[in-house]
């Protein structure tokens, strides 16, 4: 689905400033990404692709395609870090074919990688609370969250999600696992240093867009909208929508019985982090948008949008669980996947980018030598 037709539409007006940035010298490069609005690391993971391999619409395309297929994956591992068994590979499956994925999958800029690391960070995050985790879980998680913030400056927005978890678990006192406040700390001050390089850099990219940007001001109906595109339409995400309100109570009917008692588990709640994961990088923008210069938009909170697909498969765990029937989630899942076959035919038939190499045949094949 990532590879079917990855170079028959022409490149579109951002994906023509990474060619352009990336057919540059590196220094050249580097001067012009630091005027941008984005971190720097795709620009260099596709300076490196495009000096290797060329300058084709399907080569500028192919690390996201590659980003796009390692989220798949991720998502899978990270729902197994999650205890959701089988049900890690129902997530897997809505990323894979989802056309709001897929979409960014095919298009040359920093998005399926700001994904991929979104999930990178996230799995790390969990890790530091194993109970055997280790120097080796901390690296890993600092390389992972560093990584992620030097991608996109939405990725602060999936670390503040991660920030709030923690606080939680420290506050709460039916929450067994916890991460102690020496180890955060430290973790957080080498993410620090290692972003630290960047951070001037950051502060001016800030200021340029609070003296004006394209981004207009959202309203209730654009968070709406951004969860269409994570499922893939109104009717996935009336569909998506229902498993998830059924998972939601009967989550909180087993928290109802519980009362009184700790979690002996010393794993993540998966239901507050997942929905941590999904609100607080779309709610922060949002509200900053409605306060402020606007910056919320809908591609730009990709970072989220993992914990959507792994929400829904959490809520099928729930319901075949409780409902003892594996067949109810099993046709839940069919039904997702048969409503993304509209968006999908859509999505592969429609020229959705300006043909711009016709326009320059037409130009060459028409201009005089003086034109």
């Amino acid at each position: 689905l990532r590879f079917y037709g990855l170079a028959d539409e022409n490149l579109w007006l951002d994906e023509s400033f990474s060619w352009a940035q990336a057919t540059m010298s590196y220094g050249g490069m580097m001067s012009t990404v630091m005027v941008d609005v984005h971190p720097p690391l795709y620009f260099n993971v596709l300076f490196a692709t495009v000096n290797v391999l060329g300058e084709s619409e399907f080569v500028l395309r192919l690390p996201s395609v590659v980003f796009g297929l390692l989220t798949v994956w991720m998502v899978y591992l990270t729902g197994l870090r999650l205890k959701l068994g089988r049900y890690a590979l129902a997530a897997a499956f809505f990323v894979a074919i989802s056309v709001f994925q897929i979409r960014y999958s095919q298009e040359a800029r920093m998005y399926a990688l700001t994904a991929w690391l979104s999930v990178v960070s996230m799995y790390a995050f969990l890790g530091l609370y194993r109970d055997d985790a280790g120097k080796r879980h901390w690296f890993f998680y600092v390389l992972a969250t560093a990584l992620l913030l030097y991608s996109h400056i939405f990725g602060f927005f999936v670390l503040v999600a991660q920030y709030a978890y923690v606080l939680l678990t420290w506050l709460s006192s039916r929450i067994n696992a916890r991460v102690s406040f020496r180890r955060w700390f430290g973790l957080q001050l080498c993410v620090g240093l290692l972003f630290l390089p960047w951070f001037g850099v950051l502060l001016g990219q800030v200021s340029r867009v609070q003296s004006g940007f394209w981004i207009s001001r959202p309203t209730l109906y654009s968070l709406l909208e951004t969860l269409q595109f994570y499922a893939g339409g109104n009717l996935a995400l009336l569909i998506c929508g229902a498993a998830l309100l059924c998972g939601a109570a009967l989550w909180l009917w087993r928290s109802t019985e519980m009362v009184g008692q700790s979690e002996q588990s010393s794993d993540v709640s998966p239901l507050p982090f997942l929905l941590l994961w999904l609100a607080l990088p779309n709610l922060i923008p949002f509200a900053v948008s409605l306060v402020s210069q606007p910056i919320y938009y809908w591609r730009y909170t990709i970072g989220a949008s993992p914990a959507w697909y792994l929400l829904v498969a959490l809520a099928l765990s729930y319901l075949a669980r409780r409902s003892g029937k594996q067949s109810l989630a099993i046709v839940i899942v069919a039904m997702i996947a048969l409503v993304q076959a509209g968006p999908l035919y859509s999505y592969y038939t429609t020229l959705s980018k300006t043909r711009w190499s016709s326009v320059a045949e037409y130009v060459e094949s028409q201009a005089d030598s003086v034109d």
